[in-house]
């Protein structure tokens, strides 16, 4: 987003070429990292605030993914040109997945080093 902003006010062509890249990377890893997520899931026995942290993980993390995907879908469309209409839609959802993903990145770590959600617990002998 950093970039597509500093292109909006710049006019710069290098910054829309490399808000694109940002954009269709980070769509690609944040869809990978779902499906990382997807097959940790019932690799441990978290205790049931972590079930429950974990459950609004995923969806909030669904929900960022699919925006993503879809903006960096438009982009595609459009040849990797900014978007000459809409920009303010584009905006406003970039910014609001963006802010799922935040949010869905802090309740993992909570789910994780709060309530060792996904750390398998190790038997004493």
């Amino acid at each position: 987003m950093a970039c597509e902003a500093a292109f909006l006010v710049t006019r710069r062509e290098s910054l829309a070429a490399a808000a694109f890249w940002n954009l269709v990377a980070g769509a690609a890893l944040a869809l990978v990292a779902l499906l990382s997520g997807w097959t940790a899931l019932g690799t441990s026995a978290p205790d049931q605030a972590a079930t429950a942290l974990l459950a609004l993980h995923r969806a909030i993390g669904i929900v960022a993914v699919s925006v993503f995907a879809g903006l960096a879908a438009w982009r595609i469309v459009l040849r990797g040109r900014p978007v000459p209409r809409g920009r303010t839609v584009y905006m406003m959802l970039a910014f609001a997945a963006a802010t799922a993903l935040l949010t869905a990145s802090v309740l993992g770590q909570v789910a994780v080093y709060q309530h060792g959600a996904g750390v398998a617990k190790h038997r004493a002998q």
